[in-house]
């Protein structure tokens, strides 16, 4: 496996090719069936920075850092179309790619927000960075994946989000705490890009996520001008526990996009 892609399809210049960032603590089969439901489709799944012991970013964690290596990936496939789909972590990536790159042509967020994190959440983050670093156990953070999902998720489910925290390593969960500490309130620029840039945007949340909320959804459907999808008795990992509806909705942006 390619320690920072999962690439699926034919890649052409006809259909845009899917971007699929995920959640934090997960890689990138975490959308695994999201893929098999997109048939022929093309997509290009990611791990997040430092994952698989891979080098990290330079110089200072940031979605920013995080956006310029999945940039770095499409300029050397050479891809000129693209819909971005990101979960928690990932819709923060993908928020950022929309902003700042033309070649987006549809965005999925899954699970996510456009705000800062509280005074509060960003102490905890950078301790919980600190406290890794300095030796931590990574298997209870592995198995705290568990308690984003909803209360419905099966046994299937849950074993495929254990499977996909594969790879976490010291380094790359500090920087991506980091980076999600240090991110910026994007509300106010996705605004300004609807204003601007005309693409179809969906925004899915559960009912049951302990990460995100409803009211989260809402704040970016605004700022987007579209209504949230609201997926009942769901939880934060919508890629795990809806592949087919997420899979159903890139398709038809792929598809309106080619």
């Amino acid at each position: 496996m390619n320690p920072t892609i999962l690439t699926h399809g034919t890649f052409s210049s006809n259909v845009p090719v899917v971007l699929l960032i995920p959640a934090f603590p997960l890689n990138a089969h975490q959308w695994d069936r999201v893929v098999e439901g997109l048939g022929d489709l093309p997509s290009i799944a990611f791990n997040a920075p430092g994952w698989f012991g891979e080098p990290l970013p330079d110089p200072v964690p940031s979605i920013e850092g995080y956006a310029e290596v999945i940039r770095k990936v499409v300029d050397d496939y050479g891809l000129t179309r693209l819909i971005v789909a990101g979960n928690s972590l990932g819709g923060y990536v993908a928020q950022t790619l929309a902003i700042n790159d033309e070649r987006v042509r549809g965005m999925l967020l899954v699970g996510t927000n456009g705000r800062t994190d509280s005074e509060e959440a960003r102490s905890k983050r950078l301790s919980k960075a600190v406290s890794i670093m300095a030796g931590a156990d990574l298997e209870p953070i592995k198995e705290s994946a568990l308690s984003l999902l909803g209360a419905s998720a099966t046994d299937q489910v849950k074993a495929e989000v254990l499977a996909a925290t594969e790879g976490l390593t010291a380094e790359s969960f500090a920087w991506c705490q980091r980076a999600m500490a240090n991110r910026e309130n994007r509300l106010s620029e996705l605004e300004l890009l609807k204003s601007r840039r005309e693409f179809p945007v969906t925004i899915v949340q559960g009912t049951e996520d302990p990460a995100s909320s409803i009211a989260d959804a809402e704040d970016l459907a605004r700022a987007l001008s579209v209504t949230p999808r609201i997926l009942e008795g769901k939880g934060h990992l919508l890629p795990n526990e809806a592949p087919a509806l997420l899979a159903k909705i890139l398709r038809k942006m792929q598809l309106g996009a080619s």
